[in-house]
C-alpha cells in the first residue's frame, strides 16, 4: 500500500495543474466557440476535447505505472538519505574524542581573549608529551592565535618531573591585569567542561598554559 501511496504524490507532483489547466481550458475553449462562432462549431470540436482528455488521463495512468514500479526504490533511497542526513547531524553535535576544544569552543575562547583588554605579547601553550596532550594544546593554541597573541605549543622538560599533575594549569604572572585575563579564561574553560587551576609565576607579565595528563 505504501508503494501506491507513494506512486500517487510522484504522480500527482505537478502534474494536476496541468491536468487542470486542460480540462478547464478546454472547456471554456467550447463556451468561447458556442457564443462566438456558434453551437455547431462548439459541437464539432467536441470530439478533440475529448480525444485531448483521454490522452492527458492515458498518460497520466503511464507515469503512474513508472512511479508505482520505481516506488521501492524511492523509498529506500529517500531513507538512506535521511539516515546519513541524521548521522551527520549525530557527528556535528557529538563531543569530540578525548581533549579538544571545539570548533566553536575556539572561537568563544578567542572572542574572549580580544574582549579582555589584555593584550599579552605571548601566551604560550606547553603540554605533556603524549598525543592527547598534543592534540588538546594545539586546539588551544589555534584559539590564541586566532586573537593575534603569539603563542608556541610544545612539550615542556621541567612539568613532565611533576607526574602528579592532572588537567589544565593556567601560570600566570603578578600583573593585575594578567590576573583577571587568567580567571576569565579559567571561567570559560570551566564551562567548556575543563577546569583550569590557576598558578603564580615570578614573573610580571608571564601567562601561558601547561596542559598536564588527563588521567
Amino acid at each position: 500500500m505504501k508503494y501506491i501511496f507513494r506512486a500517487l504524490k510522484d504522480t500527482c507532483e505537478g502534474q494536476a495543474k496541468a491536468l487542470f489547466v486542460l480540462v478547464v481550458g478546454g472547456g471554456l475553449a467550447l463556451l468561447y466557440l458556442y457564443f462566438a462562432e456558434g453551437r455547431h462549431v462548439a459541437v464539432e470540436e467536441v470530439p478533440y476535447f475529448w480525444g485531448a482528455i483521454f490522452g492527458a488521463f492515458g498518460a497520466l495512468a503511464l507515469l503512474f505505472v513508472w512511479n508505482l514500479f520505481c516506488s521501492p526504490f524511492r523509498i529506500e533511497r529517500d531513507a538512506h538519505l535521511k539516515t546519513i542526513a541524521e548521522r551527520d547531524r549525530l557527528l556535528e553535535n557529538a563531543p569530540p574524542p578525548g581533549r579538544l576544544l571545539t570548533q566553536q569552543q575556539q572561537q568563544l575562547l578567542t572572542g574572549t581573549l580580544r574582549e579582555s583588554g589584555v593584550t599579552p605579547e605571548k601566551i604560550n601553550v606547553v603540554h605533556f608529551p603524549s598525543e592527547e596532550c598534543t592534540d588538546f594544546a594545539s586546539t588551544i593554541g589555534d584559539a590564541v592565535m586566532d586573537a593575534g597573541i603569539s603563542c608556541d605549543v610544545h612539550d615542556g622538560g621541567f612539568y613532565t618531573k611533576k607526574p602528579k599533575d592532572r588537567g589544565i594549569k593556567l601560570y600566570r604572572g603578578r600583573s593585575k591585569s594578567l590576573e583577571s585575563l587568567a580567571c576569565q579564561i579559567a571561567a570559560q574553560f570551566g564551562e567548556f567542561g575543563f577546569p583550569v587551576e590557576l598558578r603564580r609565576t615570578n614573573g610580571e607579565n608571564n601567562i601561558f598554559f601547561y596542559v598536564a595528563r588527563s588521567d
